[in-house]
C-alpha cells in the first residue's frame, strides 16, 4: 500500500493559516477578498481568475496552478519578500527622525532641536482647524532645515485628543477612500487627503517652496508619528504628484502608523519610494486597525518597508526589516487582542508626547519633570489619589483607549540612577558566587575558584524555628581588600520541611512594624534575620567595620536569602550602621516580604537595589496577599531585572520601570517553575555552591543527575536532588542522556561559522554550481569531488548526493550531504523506515535507520571513500566537517559513526554540523554518538516539523528514537544578530521539542534567513536577499 506523502500531512498543518489568509474581517470569501487586494473593477475578472489560480510557492521555489505539496503559498506581488534599496540605520532613527518626529509636539519644535540637533533649524510652523464639527481639532506640521546635513524636513504631530480621534474613525468609515493622483489610480482616505491639504493650503506649500528655491540641491526628509505619519505619506505622494521633487530625493519615514490605502496605492507607493521606512513598536495596537472599509468594500495595506522592534526600543536592542508589506509577517504575528496601546506612545523607549511637550531634553527622564510639561507628573497623580494614564500621559484622563492605568505611586515608571547601573557581568562574576557560596560549609572554596580576591570571615549557623531545632539560618560575613568591600551574604532555604515551617509562621506571624513608621514586613523573615544577628553576625560585620572602616558593604541572598538582605540593609540603615548609599543589595528567585509602605520606603531609601527574577520563576510571584489576613497585599521593592531566557552569557533582560503588579515577571501567570528558582545564571545555585562553585559551571548539577540516574532513581530538577519528595517538583529527568549540560568550551558553538560557511556548503549541495557556491560565499574552499548515485533499486530519479571540498587555509576536509528531493525520495524513505526500521551495525552503538546507513554506503562505495582518503592523504592533518541538512543531517550523522568505527578519524577531528534534521537512532545511539563526538550540533530553525519527526520508529511504533546532542533552537527568523539558545538537555519536552502547534515546512526549508535549496541552486550569490523569499518575478503579469 502506498503511503500518503508526507508533504501532504505538512499541508493540512497549514491550512488553518490559507484560510485565514483569504477571508477577510466581513466574512468575504476569497474570490471577494483577492478582488479587494488587487484593486479590481468589473473589467478584471480575467485578471483575478488567474490571479486565483497563480500561486508562488515558497517550499518549492515553483509557480503553480496548484497548491499540490505547497504549504506556503503567496499571491499577492507587494508581499513577495524583497529587502529595501536603503539600508536602515538605526542609529539615524534614534537619533535624528526620532527628534523631528517628536518636536510636532511642541509648540516650539525649535527647543528640541536646540536639545538634540542644534544645527537644524525651525522654518515655520503650520496648525490649521481641521475639522468641521469641532472647534479644538487641529492639524500640525513644521517646516524645517540644516545646512549642515545639507537637507530640509517636514514633519507632521499625530492626533490630539478624544474628538479628534472620534473624527478620523468616523470620517475614513463614513467615506472611505478616493483617488487623488496622475501617478497612480491608487486610493487613500478621504479624511487624511482633506486634513493634508488643509495644512498644505494653510501656509506649508509656500514654506517648502521657499526653502527648496534657496536649497534646491537639498534632499527632503518627510516624516511623522501616528496620524502624522499618513499625513508624511499623502504628502510625500502628493510632492512628488505635482513635481516638486524626485522620490529618490527624499526620505520617508514613519512611526506608529494606520493602514490609510488600498492596495494599488501602497504598491505604486512601495515602488516610487526607495527610502520609505515605517517603524513599528512591538504590539502598537494602531498598526491592527484598520484593515477594511465596508462603506467602500476595500482592502487596507502598508506600503513598504516595515521595521519591527519586538522589544522596548532601547539602545542596541535587535530590530527586524521585514521584507514582506502586509500580512501574517512581523508585526502581523501579533495577535490583536494582545497590543498595548502604551507600545503606540512609547517609541525608540521615550514617551513622545511628553518628551515632546518638555522640548526633548537631553536626560530624557526629565521630560517627566520638567514644567514645559503640559501634563502632571506621574508620581504626582497616585499622591492626589487619582489615577495615572499611561496611554494619555494625563491624571483622571478620559481617553477611550486608556487601557493602562496606574493608581499606585510604587508604579509609576523609573528607572535607577545612573550612577548605580545594573551590571550583568557583576552580577553573573561575583554576586551570583556569594550567593552560591552560603550552601557550603566553607565559602572560601567557592572564593577560590571563582573570586580569589574574596576572604572568608565567618560563617553563623544559627537553629530559627522553635517548633523544629534541627532547621538552621546561615549566613556569613566576608571582605575584599582589593575591592574594599564588606560582604553579607544569606542562605535560601533548603528542604520541604523548612519550606512548610516557613509558610506555616507566615500565616500564624503576619506582617509586623519594625523600622518606624515605614510599613510592615513578615515577622517570620525579620526573627530569622535576628537570630541570625544575634547569633554572631553583627560582632562579625562591626569587627570588620571596625577594621575597614571606609569599605562599603554588599548584601545578597538567594530566594529566603533575598529576603533577609532586605531586612539585614533595612536594619543596618535605620540603626544608623551604614547610609543607604553606602549599600549594594542584591537579591535573587525572592518572594514578597512586605507591605505597599515598606517596599515604598525601601525603593526611595536604597539607590542601589536589584530583584533578578529568572524566567518562570514560581517563587518571586508569591505570595500575593499577607496569608495571616488575607487582605493585605504585599509588594517588591525595586529594581526587578528580568531574564526571560535561559540566563546564558549575552543573554538579554529587562530593567523594569516599574515595581510589582501586571508587568515584568508578573506580567506572566502560566506555566511557572521550580526548576527557574534554582538556576540563575545557568547554574543550579545550591547544587553549584555545595560543590564548591567549579570553574566549569555545568558539570556539577550534570554529574550529580547522571550518577541519579544511572542507579535507577529520578532527577527532580527543581530541588537537584535524587528522588526528591518536594512537593512543586514538575520537571523529573529518567534520562541520562537529558541530564542537563553545556557543550565543552574547546568546542564552543559559533553563530558566524555556521551563518558564514556551513549553511554555504549544505545549501551548495542542491544545485551543480557548487564550486561557484564557494567562490561567491568561501573562495578559500575548493570543491574536489560531486558523487550523485541512485539510491532506490525501484526508481533511477531517486538520488542521494555528496560531494568533497577542502581548505587549505583553514585546514580542512569537507564532506556534504543533500537532503531528500522530491515527493518520490521522501516516499521512498518513509517507505524504508517502514519495512525495515532501525538496526545495528559494527561498531556504532545502539541502531539506525537501516535505509540511511544503507544510502551512505552507496555513497561511500560510489566514490566517495575513494576522493576522502586521497584528500585525507594528501592532507594527513587537516580537520574534517561533515555537514548536511534534512537527510543530508541524518547522512551526516552516519558517516561520522562509519569513519570513527573504521579508524578513519578520531572523533576530535571532526565537526559535525547538521540542521532541520529527523531523529533516525535509539536512546543507545544517542547516548553513544553523544559521548563519542564532542563537537556535533544540531541547528533547529523555530517551528520546523522535521526535527519533531518520529517519536517513535515507524516500524514497530514502540521504540523511542532520540537525536543526539547538542540542539541549538533559533526561535526567531535567523536574521543575523537573531539570538539562539544551545540546549543542555539533548532530546525531551525542552528546547524546539516544547513547540508542538504551528509547525511549518517554511521554517525546514529557510535557515539562517536563505531558502537552502533555491540559493544553493543559484550558487549562492553574494547577495542573499532574492533567496531569502518567494521571487516576485512571476507576478509581473499580475500587477495592476
Amino acid at each position: 500500500m502506498r503511503i500518503i506523502h508526507m508533504t501532504q500531512i505538512y499541508d493540512l498543518l497549514q491550512m488553518t493559516f490559507l484560510i485565514e489568509f483569504y477571508i477577510n474581517s466581513e466574512g468575504k470569501q476569497i474570490d471577494a477578498t483577492s478582488r479587494h487586494i488587487l484593486g479590481a473593477n468589473g473589467n478584471d475578472e480575467e485578471l483575478i481568475e488567474h490571479s486565483l489560480k497563480t500561486r508562488w510557492c515558497v517550499e518549492t521555489s515553483v509557480c503553480s496552478t496548484s497548491n499540490g505539496t505547497c504549504t506556503t503559498s503567496v499571491n499577492i506581488p507587494l508581499n513577495c519578500p524583497t529587502s529595501p534599496e536603503y539600508g536602515y540605520d538605526d542609529e539615524f532613527m534614534r537619533s535624528e527622525i526620532m527628534v523631528l518626529t517628536t518636536a510636532a509636539q511642541n509648540e516650539n519644535p525649535q527647543l528640541c532641536f536646540n536639545n538634540q540637533l542644534p544645527t537644524m533649524k525651525l522654518y515655520q510652523v503650520r496648525s490649521v482647524n481641521c475639522s468641521t464639527e469641532y472647534n479644538d481639532v487641529t492639524c500640525v506640521g513644521y517646516t524645517s532645515y540644516d545646512t549642515k546635513r545639507k537637507v530640509i524636513s517636514i514633519s507632521f504631530k499625530g492626533a490630539h485628543g478624544q474628538d479628534q480621534i472620534k473624527e478620523l474613525t468616523n470620517y475614513s468609515m463614513k467615506y472611505g477612500l478616493e483617488s487623488y493622483y496622475s501617478v497612480t489610480n491608487g486610493k487613500i482616505f478621504k479624511v487624511i487627503q482633506d486634513y493634508f491639504m488643509l495644512i498644505w493650503n494653510g501656509g506649508m506649500q509656500q514654506d517648502l517652496r521657499h526653502l527648496k528655491y534657496k536649497y534646491p540641491s537639498y534632499e527632503l526628509w518627510v516624516n511623522g508619528h501616528s496620524l502624522g505619519s499618513s499625513l508624511a505619506w499623502a504628502a510625500s505622494a502628493w510632492i512628488v504628484n505635482i513635481g516638486l521633487y524626485k522620490p529618490e530625493e527624499m526620505k520617508v519615514v514613519v512611526m506608529g502608523a494606520s493602514r490609510m490605502s488600498d492596495y494599488n496605492w501602497a504598491a505604486w507607493h512601495t515602488k516610487t519610494f526607495p527610502f520609505n521606512f515605517h517603524i513599528l513598536h512591538r504590539s502598537d495596537p494602531v498598526a491592527h486597525t484598520p484593515t477594511f472599509v465596508p462603506s467602500t468594500n476595500t482592502t487596507l495595506f502598508y506600503p513598504k518597508t516595515e521595521v519591527w522592534y519586538n522589544n522596548y526600543m532601547r539602545q542596541g536592542d535587535p530590530f527586524q526589516v521585514c521584507q514582506e508589506a502586509d500580512g501574517n509577517y512581523c508585526s502581523g504575528t501579533v495577535n490583536p487582542n494582545a497590543t498595548q496601546y502604551i507600545d503606540h506612545l512609547y517609541y525608540f523607549n521615550i514617551d513622545i508626547p511628553g518628551w515632546g511637550h518638555a522640548g526633548c531634553p537631553m536626560n530624557i527622564n526629565d521630560s517627566h519633570n520638567s514644567s514645559a510639561w503640559h501634563f502632571a507628573r506621574p508620581v504626582d497623580c497616585p499622591k492626589l489619589f487619582v489615577i495615572w494614564c499611561v496611554e494619555s500621559s494625563q491624571c483622571n484622563s478620559t481617553f477611550v483607549a486608556c487601557k493602562t492605568l496606574i493608581s499606585l505611586q510604587l508604579n509609576c515608571p523609573a528607572r535607577p540612577d545612573p550612577k548605580y547601573a545594573y551590571d550583568d557581568h557583576f552580577m553573573r562574576t561575583q554576586q551570583l558566587t556569594l550567593a552560591a557560596a552560603s550552601h557550603t560549609t566553607n565559602p572560601q572554596l567557592c572564593f577560590d575558584n571563582q573570586t580569589p580576591t574574596i576572604k572568608l570571615f565567618r560563617v553563623r549557623t544559627v537553629s530559627c524555628y522553635a517548633a523544629n531545632p534541627n532547621i538552621s539560618c546561615v549566613g556569613y560575613t566576608a571582605y575584599d581588600v582589593s575591592q574594599r568591600v564588606l560582604i553579607l551574604s544569606f542562605r535560601g532555604s533548603t528542604g520541604d520541611v523548612q519550606n512548610q515551617l516557613m509558610s506555616a509562621e507566615m500565616v500564624s506571624g503576619g506582617l509586623h512594624s519594625y523600622f518606624g513608621n515605614n510599613g510592615k514586613i513578615f515577622k517570620t523573615i525579620y526573627d530569622n534575620f535576628m537570630f541570625l544577628w544575634n547569633g554572631g553576625i553583627e560582632q562579625d560585620l562591626r569587627s570588620l567595620k571596625y577594621k575597614y572602616p571606609g569599605f562599603d558593604l554588599w548584601v545578597n541572598g538567594h530566594s529566603l536569602g533575598g529576603m533577609l538582605s532586605w531586612v539585614a540593609s533595612s536594619h543596618l540603615v535605620t540603626n544608623g550602621m551604614y547610609t543607604p548609599e553606602r549599600i549594594k543589595v542584591v537579591a535573587m528567585g525572592s518572594p514578597r516580604l512586605g507591605d505597599y509602605d515598606f517596599s515604598l520606603w525601601y525603593s526611595s531609601t536604597f539607590p542601589y537595589s536589584y530583584h533578578i527574577v529568572h524566567r518562570l520563576d514560581l517563587i518571586p510571584r508569591v505570595p500575593v496577599i499577607d496569608p495571616n489576613t488575607n487582605t493585605t497585599v504585599l509588594y517588591h521593592p525595586r529594581t526587578e531585572v528580568w531574564y526571560n531566557n535561559d540566563m546564558n552569557p549575552g543573554d538579554p533582560y529587562q530593567i523594569c520601570e516599574e515595581t510589582d503588579g501586571n508587568y515584568c515577571s508578573a506580567s506572566v501567570t502560566e506555566g511557572l517553575t521550580w526548576s527557574d528558582h534554582g538556576y540563575y545564571f545557568n547554574v543550579n545555585i545550591p547544587r553549584w555552591g555545595k560543590d564548591g562553585c567549579p570553574e566549569n559551571r555545568s558539570l556539577v548539577s550534570a554529574q550529580n543527575c547522571i550518577t541519579c540516574v544511572g542507579a535507577g532513581n529520578k532527577w527532580c530538577v527543581e530541588s537537584s536532588q535524587c528522588n526528591s519528595t518536594l512537593t512543586g517538583c514538575q520537571t523529573t529527568i529518567t534520562l541520562q542522556l537529558n541530564c542537563p549540560t553545556s557543550p565543552n568550551s574547546k568546542y564552543a558553538y559559533d553563530d558566524n561559522f555556521m551563518r558564514a560557511q556551513q549553511i554555504v556548503l549544505a545549501s551548495a549541495s542542491h544545485g551543480d554550481q557548487i564550486q561557484q557556491c564557494l567562490d561567491n560565499q568561501v573562495p578559500s574552499m575548493k570543491l574536489y569531488q560531486v558523487r550523485t548515485v541512485q539510491c532506490s533499486p525501484d526508481n533511477p530519479n531517486i538520488t542521494c548526493r555528496g560531494f568533497t571540498a577542502y581548505d587549505v587555509s583553514q585546514q580542512a576536509l569537507i564532506i556534504s550531504f543533500r537532503g531528500s528531493h522530491g515527493d518520490d525520495q521522501t516516499q521512498q524513505l518513509y517507505d524504508g523506515y517502514v519495512n525495515y526500521g532501525i538496526q545495528s551495525y559494527s561498531g556504532i552503538g545502539g541502531k539506525i535507520f537501516k535505509i540511511i546507513y544503507d544510502s551512505f554506503m552507496l555513497l561511500w562505495n560510489g566514490g566517495m571513500q575513494q576522493d576522502l582518503r586521497t584528500l585525507k592523504y594528501k592532507y594527513p592533518g587537516f580537520e574534517l566537517w561533515v555537514n548536511g541538512h534534512s537527510l543530508g543531517g541524518m547522512l551526516s550523522w552516519v558517516a561520522s559513526s562509519y569513519f570513527v568505527t573504521s579508524g578513519l578519524y578520531k572523533p576530535e577531528n571532526i565537526k559535525v554540523i547538521t540542521m532541520a534534521t529527523p531523529r533516525m537512532g535509539d536512546y543507545d545511539f544517542a547516548v553513544w554518538y553523544t559521548a563519542t563526538f564532542p563537537y556535533s550540533y544540531h541547528i533547529v530553525h523555530r517551528r520546523d516539523i522535521i526535527p519533531r519527526l518520529f517519536p517513535v520508529s515507524p516500524h514497530d511504533n514502540t521504540t523511542a528514537l532520540f537525536h543526539p546532542r547538542t540542539e541549538v533552537w533559533y526561535n526567531n527568523f535567523m536574521n543575523l544578530n537573531d539570538t539562539y539558545n544551545i540546549c543542555q538537555e539533548a532530546d525531551g519536552d525542552y528546547c524546539s521539542a516544547s513547540v508542538t502547534d504551528n509547525l511549518t515546512m517554511w521554517d525546514h526549508i529557510f535557515y539562517f534567513n536563505v531558502n537552502m535549496p533555491q540559493w544553493g541552486r543559484a550558487g549562492c550569490p553574494q547577495n542573499r536577499t532574492p533567496y531569502s523569499q518567494p521571487l516576485d518575478t512571476f507576478f509581473g503579469n499580475l500587477v495592476v
